[in-house]
């Protein structure tokens, strides 16, 4: 095995299986998925026990599934008819599946953020081409329905950043993609040098993942791109934070097997099954790889529990981070 893959000795990161609850005996953890386009199912992470809590009669896209940083929301959008040009909306439900509140006016994005009972949402139409939609307005709205509009025009990522309490918003412009952030506390609404709008945990770093130009991991402190640091045998991967760490990323990749011809093959099980694929796990403080595990980390699998859930051949763990690399 080559010495990259191998686990670091230079500072052991543990991973646990998460085995039963950290803060009391009342506390469940969960994770979501969109089963067969139309419904969402949960697992608890303690016992396994799985329950469908939402069976909708419109298209689920499996990419929309959303969990607060609490855990006491749940959303997702609904395809609303049949046609390439339906109007999407957003539904927001409890853990167990109850319906809270249902919004109406053609959401294309989402994130929950600027507190407990919020959601930031960018509202537009339905085209072909580009980004998929024509971008209208951004807006906060809470579960009571007030809306708060946030002055950013064409809008059309968003990505919510607790460490310093701020939404961070893609624009298109002529320019260019621009990086606008709002901070909720205040409501001022600023344009910054940001390249990305993914921030690690502790805000040190954050990854601009761009399919057509692959990911590149940037220093928030002064915006220095640090992609070259990154393992090169992980590139082409699309990484994302380990949610609760501090700057830990995970990837996804297939294993291959190498016959006595030198071909490459992708690593099945068998002829049936998944392909094989390893999560790794890398700091990006050093660069270095600290985890791999066996398995898959970006199978639709949602939660607001702190860690990277692995789906190995259907069964969904949660391992979490016993310290972090500082």
């Amino acid at each position: 095995m080559p010495w990259a893959w191998k686990l670091l000795a230079c500072k052991v990161v543990a991973l646990l299986i998460l085995a039963g609850p950290a803060v009391g005996q009342d506390t469940d953890y969960f994770a979501y998925r969109v089963e067969d386009r139309h419904a969402v199912l949960r697992i608890s992470l303690q016992t396994g026990e799985r329950d469908t809590i939402a069976i909708s009669d419109h298209y689920i896209p499996t990419h929309t599934l959303r969990v607060s940083s609490t855990g006491e929301l749940v959303g997702f959008l609904e395809k609303v008819g049949k046609d390439f040009f339906a109007s999407t909306r957003l539904v927001i439900t409890d853990p167990a599946g109850e319906r809270i509140r249902v919004i109406n006016q053609n959401v294309q994005r989402f994130e929950f953020c600027c507190g407990h009972d919020k959601v930031a949402i960018i509202e537009g139409q339905t085209a072909e081409g580009g980004y998929g939609f024509i971008p209208e307005e951004l807006v906060v709205v809470d579960v009571a329905g007030n809306r708060t509009p946030i002055g950013v025009p064409n809008p059309y990522e968003l990505s919510w950043s607790a460490f310093d309490s701020s939404l961070y918003i893609k624009s298109i412009s002529r320019e260019g993609a621009q990086v606008y952030r709002f901070h909720a506390p205040s409501g001022e609404v600023t344009l910054t040098s940001r390249h990305g709008i993914e921030f690690s945990s502790d805000g040190g770093y954050y990854i601009d993942a761009e399919v057509t130009a692959g990911t590149r991991l940037f220093q928030t402190e002064d915006d220095v791109d640090v992609t070259a640091s990154l393992p090169a045998q992980l590139a082409g991967n699309i990484p994302s934070w380990v949610h609760g760490s501090n700057h830990i990323l995970s990837y996804t990749v297939p294993l291959v097997t190498e016959s006595a011809s030198g071909e490459i093959k992708l690593r099945r099980a068998d002829e049936t099954s998944r392909l094989s694929m390893r999560v790794y796990l890398v700091d990006a403080a050093t660069g270095r790889i600290i985890e791999s595990i066996d398995g898959h980390s970006s199978t639709g699998w949602v939660s607001a529990s702190p860690g990277v859930l692995i789906d190995l051949q259907g069964s969904v763990r949660l391992y979490r981070l016993e310290s972090d690399q500082d």
